[in-house]
């Protein structure tokens, strides 16, 4: 037997790998997105906690949360950080989650509590200052918006 005449598995691969791939998306993205988020969401349980005992001892929520350390991290895979952004009488806390290629192709999501249910995920800081308070909450930019499970979350849809 010549050298190179043996069986070359490289093909096979080629062929059922990628199908194999797409299968697990179409299959999987969803189960798979949901767990993702509310793993990140169970990680925010303490950040929540303790920005509830800031108010309670200060009569108002902070208004940043932010430093060179994350002291609060979801410790999700993909999703980098949680934001904090006071808002009226409350506040939003909220980070990315990292989707599928597949799943709604080009949407990002953002995962958001409020105390209050009156959550705001804009798509442009910019807005912020151009806007009324009217105005942006009309105009947020996202899609899609759809309860995330546990009381005070939601999720955006942006494209």
């Amino acid at each position: 037997m010549a050298e190179g005449d043996g069986f070359n598995p490289l093909p096979l691969y080629l062929a059922i790998l990628p199908p194999a791939i797409l299968l697990f998306q179409l299959v999987a993205a969803g189960p798979t997105t949901a767990a993702s988020r509310a793993r990140s969401i169970a990680h925010a349980e303490q950040f929540i906690t303790d920005i509830d005992a800031y108010h309670a001892g200060h009569g108002a929520y902070p208004n940043f949360v932010s430093g060179v350390w994350k002291d609060y991290q979801p410790t999700t895979f993909g999703v980098d950080k949680f934001d904090y952004a006071a808002y009226g009488e409350g506040y939003n806390l909220s980070f990315e989650q990292p989707r599928f290629l597949l799943d709604d192709f080009g949407a990002r999501e953002f995962v958001v509590y409020n105390p209050r249910d009156e959550h705001l995920m804009i798509s442009h800081a910019s807005w912020v200052l151009i806007f009324t308070p009217v105005q942006l909450r009309r105009n947020q930019g996202w899609f899609k918006v759809q309860d995330a499970g546990p009381p005070h979350w939601r999720y955006f849809w942006f494209d």
